[in-house]
């Protein structure tokens, strides 16, 4: 009981000792904060006017506008409405892609790339019966082809004719977004 009671008295010291000491480091620039804050709302109690000065004394002086009064005004909002532009007189981007595309060949056995992307564009292959005679001149003998899918507009989608590769194409070519890139993934697996 008494070795408890003596931690307690040090305890309840040492606390008194903590506060009466000056504070240091970051409390010591909080301290130095509050107090002037503390000062400035005592001097902004009393009545005084206020003078506008050139010399700012902020670090980011030279950010302030020294119009900055004017900003709320009846006249500088209908100075800013006639500077913004009408729906009229905005451009819309063109929906469709200028230029080739560029058709990024991956050949997939079991998931994984197993040759070198292949890189092709709109003069190396203008039609599906080029894209397939680039596919089987990089697979090499002993693969086969179990599907190609391409990625368009609406997702992977299944190609296998000419027909549903001209479908495709013309979706990637109509949406700006797809930036004229095709992507075809190649799934084969090893011939029996």
């Amino acid at each position: 009981m008494v070795t408890n009671e003596r931690q307690r008295q040090y305890a309840m010291e040492s606390r008194k000792d903590k506060e009466k000491r000056a504070p240091k480091g970051i409390e010591a620039e909080l301290a130095a904060i509050l107090e002037k804050g503390k000062r400035n709302r005592e001097a902004s109690d009393s009545p005084r006017k206020v003078q506008k000065t050139s010399s700012l004394t902020t670090p980011h002086a030279e950010v302030i506008d020294p119009n900055l009064e004017q900003i709320g005004s009846k006249d500088s909002i209908d100075a800013l409405k006639s500077k913004t532009p009408t729906p009229s007189s905005i451009s819309s981007p063109e929906t469709k892609v200028e230029g080739g595309l560029t058709y990024y060949v991956n050949i997939l056995q079991d998931g994984r790339r197993i040759k070198p992307r292949i890189t092709l564009n709109d003069s190396t292959c203008p039609a599906f019966p080029n894209l397939m005679q680039h596919i089987h001149g990089a697979m090499g003998d002993g693969l086969e082809i179990v599907s190609i899918k391409m990625l368009g507009a609406t997702g992977l989608i299944g190609v296998g004719t000419p027909e549903a590769w001209a479908n495709v194409v013309t979706g990637i070519k109509e949406n700006e977004w797809m930036d004229g890139e095709l992507k075809i993934l190649v799934e084969v697996e090893k011939k029996p």
